[in-house]
């Protein structure tokens, strides 16, 4: 999981110059939180100053830290559980639905759309269409308006772009179909008017959890550096700022120095050239896997062995978390719980149920500590052979 003014997805994609489509807490001392790339090589000498193994426990978060897409304090989960009732309702209703999705070539996509329509079909409502934007807003504008016209009684939809969709989903609700957005909510849409409720995750979390334990490898006094993103892309900014709010509250010993992208398939170079012109980093944060990699690929290529974390568990980043590299860890979202939420959400509008404008899921932290654990709640299955045999032979991997 974005376009510039979208969320992020686990695995980046190209950007376009005006419309980016990519895939895009409480604190303790000490540098812990109480609460697609080159091919992983062995960390095999000491990375950085970093602990033989970090505890992915003591960066957990237990609820969201940051708020919604239009400073909504965001609604816990267990909000839109339905009730016994409400399930024999759903199953009673004969309900129908169509899925708009900005891309179904990512893990984002493919693992909400499999979590999606299973909790769809657990309560009996059909499936109408899974539509595929392929990053393109007009075609996405179209599979809106095709999917209106099939008359179901919800569409549950990732926008292309939050700001050039927003006319198209507004004729949703106008149509009498109930709309959840994910994760973000187009500029100019109004709650209750125009979407029912806006289902997503904490992403600021996930950018303090990556902080957080970037900052177990910096000494006192040290210096971290951050590739950001220089361009309005909410989920990727709500990130940036859970990472320095973190390190002003609990490591103000660390310096930060920032390195600025106005397309994310520039990291590496970017990246790269910051390492050279800054020899005094110690870590690198980045904000999603997809750059995390171009970093890792270009910091290797420089022979730099400082740490970098980043943020969703896409398949390069597991496998590189199992075969003990530099990439040590970061926050992640739980996709298939977030999938099953998203289809609740949706049948408790159709239902007429009354919705918070904003609910989220916590975000987790993802070590060698807990990989295994990490990718089954993420992906809602046991990790591939690639990745289970990587951490078997990995210390300090489970």
């Amino acid at each position: 999981m974005l376009s510039a003014s979208q969320s992020l997805r686990p695995l980046p994609l190209k950007v376009a110059a005006v419309s980016a489509a990519l895939v895009l807490a409480t604190a303790a001392c000490g540098g812990q939180v109480n609460a697609s790339g080159g091919a992983p090589v062995s960390g095999g000498d000491k990375i950085g100053q970093c602990p033989d193994t970090i505890d992915a426990t003591k960066h957990e978060l237990s609820s969201p830290v940051g708020l919604g897409p239009r400073g909504e304090k965001p609604a816990a989960p267990e909000t839109v559980d339905l009730t016994e009732e409400e399930a024999a309702k759903a199953k009673a209703a004969n309900l129908k639905v169509g899925i708009a999705m900005q891309t179904e070539d990512i893990d984002y996509s493919k693992i909400l759309i499999r979590s999606m329509t299973a909790t769809f079909e657990k309560y009996g409502v059909k499936v109408l269409q899974v539509t595929d934007g392929q990053w393109t807003v007009t075609k996405q504008q179209s599979d809106i308006q095709n999917l209106i016209q099939l008359k179901p009684d919800g569409i549950v939809s990732v926008p292309t772009d939050s700001v050039a969709m927003a006319s198209t989903y507004k004729t949703v609700q106008q149509n009498g179909i109930k709309l959840v957005m994910l994760d973000d909510t187009p500029k100019g849409m109004e709650w209750p008017k125009d979407v029912s409720a806006t289902s997503g995750m904490d992403q600021k979390g996930m950018g303090t959890i990556a902080m957080s334990i970037l900052a177990e490898c910096i000494p006192q006094g040290g210096t971290v550096g951050m590739v950001k993103m220089d361009f309005v892309l909410w989920a990727a900014n709500q990130r940036e700022d859970g990472a320095r709010e973190w390190l002003q509250k609990n490591r103000p010993d660390i310096k930060l120095k920032e390195v600025g992208v106005t397309n994310p398939n520039d990291v590496a170079q970017r990246a790269g050239d910051f390492i050279t012109a800054n020899p005094d980093v110690q870590g690198l944060w980045t904000p999603w896997d997809g750059p995390g990699l171009q970093a890792l690929t270009s910091l290797r290529g420089q022979g730099s062995t400082i740490p970098v974390t980043t943020q969703d568990l896409g398949t390069q980043f597991g496998l590189n978390i199992a075969s003990g590299s530099q990439l040590i860890g970061g926050g992640a979202q739980l996709l298939d719980v977030q999938g099953a939420m998203h289809a609740q959400t949706l049948i408790k509008a159709m239902l007429g149920e009354k919705l918070p404008q904003y609910v989220a899921q916590p975000a987790i932290a993802v070590t060698k500590s807990n990989l295994t654990d990490a990718w089954t709640r993420v992906w809602g299955s046991a990790p591939p052979a690639d990745i289970a045999d990587a951490c078997k032979k990995t210390p300090g991997c489970a």
